[in-house]
């Protein structure tokens, strides 16, 4: 693992380099000290990427990328010069892994057509007739490796209308044996595209994001599935939070309990719990009035216009933003004027798509103070948001341009919930 930390507060920050390629195997030593090692140019340029890694990131060589593409997030370095190497070396940073099986990468690249396997398809497709006549089944596929099971799979998944039949996929291992619900687990992870970095709140995002694409009505068993996935219902921050508001509370700094309130409410919007999220924002609104202070106004007005957008309350958005736009320039905070106009731009869109004008408008100039202010995280997510507005008015190759962009600035941020999201509305781009 490139990072880990433990109980005492130090974090260990791994530095590794990978290269593919022959080896000389053998006992290399004398009468003294005999080693059995492995020795070569390939084991001399895997040490030199070690030493180039930076602590808690990973470096591989153009050979060993070809071997693993398809199966990890990774950025091209290009050609860097080497110790000891005579030409320059290619080599990638590795971001994060993909959930992908050999099969899924070498269908991309094209399968041979499948033969003789009719009647096992036949098979599959008259089991799957009786579970949806209410009859469940259970189906066991055993054969030797290489026979083709996994492409069986493969074909009869591709074979049924996606509208009609919803396929959830989950691997096991040999060494998961001691894990609890691992095939659940791992059917979650997959379909659901929980990566190995994400925190609580991104996973709480892809598991409510995900059991709404499935069924809306289903939306009752997340707590289920977040205590199945070990996450907690508040992410450390918002307990952090919790715990500050409560201490003002009990001290009566009302100033402090207005902070937590605001930080909360655009915790729990982005969380998917946007509902939650405006109380805590209107409370904040109101403590605001009996204080007297316009201090984080920019940020409250800004913030509670996103979690109205997320609620489909559109009528109240513009005049929402028009205000944190003022407030924002008045303080001079241009962070929260650039989340205000991004927010007006989607709002706008919605409520007049036939007139995207002044939508596009507020984008473009969200872009540009992002931009200007180096904000990096939200400049990209920008780019996503103008991506699917120039891809509905029909233009898709400008939409990919952006969107290119964002997933290369995802990748060196390792923003992988963004990333996947990116991946996706690339992917939907005839």
């Amino acid at each position: 693992m490139p990072n880990s930390s433990g109980d005492h507060g130090v974090q260990i920050r791994v530095r590794l380099g990978l290269n593919t390629g022959l080896v000389v195997v053998g006992r290399i030593g004398d009468d003294l000290r005999m080693d059995y090692a492995a020795v070569g140019n390939t084991m001399h340029l895997a040490a030199r990427l070690q030493s180039m890694a930076e602590p808690g990131t990973m470096l591989i060589t153009e050979a060993t990328h070809r071997l693993v593409e398809g199966y990890v997030h990774s950025e091209a370095l290009g050609p860097v010069k080497v110790r000891g190497q005579r030409e320059p070396v290619t080599m990638y940073r590795v971001i994060a892994r993909r959930r992908r099986t050999r099969l899924e990468i070498s269908a991309e690249r094209g399968l041979t057509q499948i033969v003789g396997r009719q009647r096992e398809l036949a098979l599959l497709h008259d089991c799957l007739a009786r579970a949806e006549a209410g009859r469940g089944q259970v189906v066991g596929i055993v054969g030797e490796a290489g026979v083709g099971k996994s492409r069986l799979l493969y074909e009869f998944q591709a074979s049924l209308d996606p509208s009609q039949v919803t396929w959830l996929a989950g691997h096991c291992v040999g060494y998961g044996q001691g894990t609890p619900y691992l095939p659940i687990l791992e059917i979650l992870r997959t379909n659901f595209q929980i990566e190995d970095g994400d925190n609580p709140l991104q996973i709480q995002e892809k598991l409510r994001q995900g059991v709404h694409r499935l069924d809306p009505a289903l939306e009752e068993i997340l707590p289920s599935l977040r205590e199945l996935l070990t996450v907690s219902g508040e992410d450390e921050a918002l307990m952090d939070c919790e715990e500050a508001r409560r201490i003002g509370e009990r001290m009566g700094d009302l100033f402090r309990v207005y902070v937590t309130k605001i930080i909360q409410g655009r915790v729990y919007t982005l969380t998917g719990e946007p509902a939650r999220g405006r109380i805590l924002l209107e409370e904040g609104a109101v403590l605001a009035e009996q204080l007297g202070t316009n201090a984080w106004l920019a940020w409250r007005t800004s913030y509670l216009a996103a979690c109205l957008l997320a609620l489909g309350e559109l009528e109240e958005i513009p005049p929402l933003c028009y205000e944190a736009i003022r407030a924002a320039e008045a303080a001079g905070e241009q962070y929260p004027k650039t989340l205000a106009q991004r927010t007006l731009a989607e709002a706008l869109l919605a409520l007049d798509p036939a007139h995207p004008e002044s939508a596009e408008s507020a984008m473009l100039e969200a872009i540009r103070l992002q931009q200007g202010i180096g904000a990096k995280p939200e400049l990209s997510r920008s780019y996503v948001s103008y991506a699917r507005m120039l891809q509905a008015r029909g233009e898709g190759e400008k939409a990919r341009t952006y969107l290119i962009q964002a997933i290369d600035m995802f990748q060196q941020m390792g923003m992988t919930w963004d990333l996947v999201r990116a991946e996706q509305a690339l992917h939907s781009i005839p």
